[in-house]
């Protein structure tokens, strides 16, 4: 976050460990001190106007100046673009952004608006609803969406090994009309629209989207697919059919293309931006972050992060139907072994606060629990314990080969051997990580998830519904198997008051605190680095007007991003 009145950012680390982008509108959080005039999170915008997100963000309610291109550099690769089969990170929701639209969208008070849905409906006890289409949108491809088209998109994802867990109590679709697709559960869903703001709410051309065919998407969104070189680049060229305009009835969006090249070194983006050969990047790195933010004021640099909603969390996910973790002693063995504070010093400068649960203070759906606190003495009495029930105590802890990864690993491995726990580190790509992750053929990972604004986009991962056998895709990677987290789930997913919703959703976070399939250790946060020409980088509107979170799941819209030509740049 941008501390607005010591300049000081915290950074989100361990890029490449984020869990998969499938179903929630991830956000960070934002900080709501008051900043003094001119202070070190000022920004100035193209017409002069001062904003507050970020540092040196360009920001305009001008209609922009169409044409030019950009190049991103993200941090890494994706595994392809159907979301029936595709696993997307925050790297993959920043392209899927560009060729995707979603039927509902988040605005900046994290209220569910609709999107390539002209509105929702529903019955007196929320058991059926009514999505209804906008006119005139179409596919890359030039067929139109309809109601159909969205019906057979539903029913392939709630098919899907990959998405269907996401369904919860979705029964099935029907059409009304053209225009009108009918949504039936057989329990009230009162936020249903929420889901619809993720994986599942995209919306592709059927034949395509049934094909199973990942390499050449069909959708809906202002931008279509020209080439993709895997493990180097992607371009997407404007889509000149694209349904929204900006406030002057100008054609959006306002570029040409954009390329993400894939620079999974973070000094590799630092030289590619500082060297004109990108415009923007993930900024992974706390040193990395910390050096644009310095440089940010002499420079010119625009530097941004999540500056709403919750952030995500950093921890050690436990899979807790495999040894050894299945044992609910060495699952509290490891949490009282893991020393947060010196995690966050160690491997983020200090910069991140600690975490105890899925939220931090602050947050409404923040709530106080009996977390174990860090006792070496406590944490080696119980690993005697399990060695004495199983005759050993071994873990491979799974991360990504990154560097950053790679040291948060070494400190976690350090902290566990001081106990008596013998851990091996085994590097995996990502795709390779989130592949034995989702199949739930792991012990124990470095993982980044949980920045959804309301917990109710979280339950996928919590629900034990969602619990699959080992080798099985399943949405609740950690296998955790409680009763009480699914009733609690399903209770407040059927209630329309807001307190009662909050004290479900707090019973829910004291039983994962119970069980411990999680080992909390930091809030984290996604950052990005820009040059001074681009303009309106997270500032953006909803069809009806409204402003549009700015960051959702590690990503941002690129539709109304444009180049101010005399502005200067930076790199080069």
């Amino acid at each position: 976050m941008v501390d607005r009145t010591t300049g000081r950012l915290t950074a989100r680390l361990l890029a490449g460990l984020v869990a998969i982008g499938l179903l929630l509108a991830a956000c960070g959080s934002g900080d709501d001190a008051e900043e003094e005039e001119g202070g070190p999170g000022a920004t100035e915008g193209a017409d002069g106007a001062e904003q507050a997100d970020g540092i040196n963000l360009v920001e305009s309610d001008e209609p922009g100046t169409p044409g030019g291109s950009i190049t991103y550099g993200l941090s890494a690769e994706t595994n392809g673009w159907n979301p029936t089969a595709s696993q997307w990170a925050g790297q993959g929701w920043l392209v899927m952004r560009t060729m995707f639209d979603t039927l509902s969208m988040f605005d900046d008070q994290l209220q569910i608006q609709p999107n390539l849905a002209e509105s929702f409906e529903h019955n007196e006890d929320y058991t059926e609803w009514r999505i209804i289409l906008r006119e005139g949108v179409t596919f890359h491809n030039g067929e139109p969406v309809t109601a159909d088209a969205v019906k057979r998109n539903q029913e392939a994802l709630k098919a899907s090994p990959l998405t269907g867990d996401a369904y919860g109590p979705i029964e099935g679709f029907s059409v009304a009309d053209e225009r009108t697709v009918v949504v039936t559960t057989e329990l009230p869903y009162v936020t249903y629209p929420q889901s619809l703001a993720s994986q599942i709410g995209t919306v592709s051309e059927p034949d395509w989207l049934e094909s199973g065919e990942t390499r050449q998407p069909v959708g809906t969104g202002p931008f279509e697919m020209q080439e993709w070189i895997s493990d180097d680049s992607l371009t997407v060229v404007r889509n000149d059919a694209w349904w929204r305009t900006d406030s002057a009835g100008q054609q959006l969006p306002y570029l040409d293309s954009i390329t993400f090249r894939i620079l999974t070194d973070p000094s590799a983006r630092n030289n590619a931006i500082e060297r004109g050969e990108i415009d923007i990047m993930q900024a992974t790195d706390p040193d990395q972050i910390l050096r644009f933010q310095n440089a940010a004021e002499d420079q010119g640099w625009q530097v941004f992060n999540d500056t709403q909603g919750e952030s995500s969390e950093t921890f050690v996910m436990l899979n807790t139907a495999a040894a050894p973790f299945d044992n609910p002693d060495a699952r509290r063995a490891v949490a009282l072994a893991t020393d947060q504070e010196e995690f966050a010093e160690i491997v983020g400068s200090g910069l991140f606060p600690v975490a105890d649960s899925p939220y931090p203070e602050g947050s409404p759906w923040y709530t106080e629990t009996d977390y174990p606190e860090f006792d070496q003495e406590a944490a080696r009495q119980l690993v005697e314990k399990v060695k004495q029930d199983t005759g050993s105590f071994t873990v491979s802890l799974v991360t990504t080969p990154n560097t950053t990864g790679q040291k948060g690993a070494a400190v976690i491995q350090q902290q566990w051997q001081d106990v008596g726990i013998e851990v091996e580190l085994k590097p995996l790509d990502q795709a390779q990580l989130i592949g034995s992750i989702i199949s739930g053929l792991y012990q124990a990972t470095l993982w980044i998830q949980f920045g959804a604004p309301t917990p109710l986009q979280e339950s996928v991962w919590w629900h034990p519904q969602n619990v699959k056998p080992p080798g099985t895709l399943g949405l609740n990677f950690a296998r955790n198997d409680d009763d009480r987290i699914g009733t609690a789930l399903d209770q407040a997913r059927a209630v329309e008051d807001p307190a009662e919703q909050k004290r479900l959703y707090n019973d829910v976070v004291r039983y994962l605190n119970e069980d411990l399939p999680y080992i909390w250790l930091i809030h984290s946060e996604s950052y990005f680095v820009a040059e001074p020409n681009l303009v309106n980088l997270v500032n953006y509107t909803l069809p009806d007007g409204a402003p549009g979170l700015p960051v959702i799941n590690g990503s941002h819209p690129l539709w109304q991003v444009w180049i101010d030509q005399d502005a200067p740049t930076v790199g080069g």
